[in-house]
């Protein structure tokens, strides 16, 4: 199986770049990001989406066709203090990532790559896989590839 990893964002500079407030109470925005994921022309769902850390795990523990990195995306969360409870399946996370001022232009890149590639099978890594990685998923699942099934191989709950 030919194996693709997809870095969407390079670097720390890359990413840092952008001053925003994220988080479900500072983006109101979250309304019409979702309006305009429903209009991203999906013409294929992959089965299934896995999310796995590369600084956790020393080898990619599945076989996908294309991942995406999103080790560099850095979501703004501010006042967290229960941070390390949560995960990328709570909706605080989500929205932290669909308010990044890059997110709709890397979710259409993901959705035009899946809908060229066709892959079976697609991954989201991040560093340790709880938060970014899992988030990315749960997002595109909910919005995008409604069909598909989430594996998160370093979230363990």
């Amino acid at each position: 199986m030919s194996e693709t990893i997809i870095t969407l964002i390079h670097d720390d500079i890359d990413d840092a770049t952008y001053d925003f407030m994220a988080g479900s109470e500072e983006c109101n925005l979250i309304d019409i990001i979702v309006e305009e994921l429903s209009k991203q022309e999906c013409t294929h769902v992959p089965n299934r989406i896995y999310t796995w850390a590369n600084k956790v795990d020393t080898s990619v523990p599945v076989d996908f066709e294309v991942a995406f990195d999103v080790s560099h995306f850095f979501p703004e969360i501010k006042d967290m203090p229960d941070i390390g409870s949560m995960t990328g399946k709570d909706q605080v996370i989500q929205d932290s990532i669909m308010c990044h001022p890059r997110f709709m232009s890397l979710a259409e890149a993901i959705v035009t790559k899946v809908n060229e590639t066709k892959p079976r099978e697609i991954g989201f890594i991040c560093n340790y896989g709880k938060h970014r990685s899992v988030g990315w998923a749960y997002i595109m699942r909910k919005y995008i590839f409604k069909t598909s099934v989430i594996h998160n191989y370093t979230l363990r709950c």
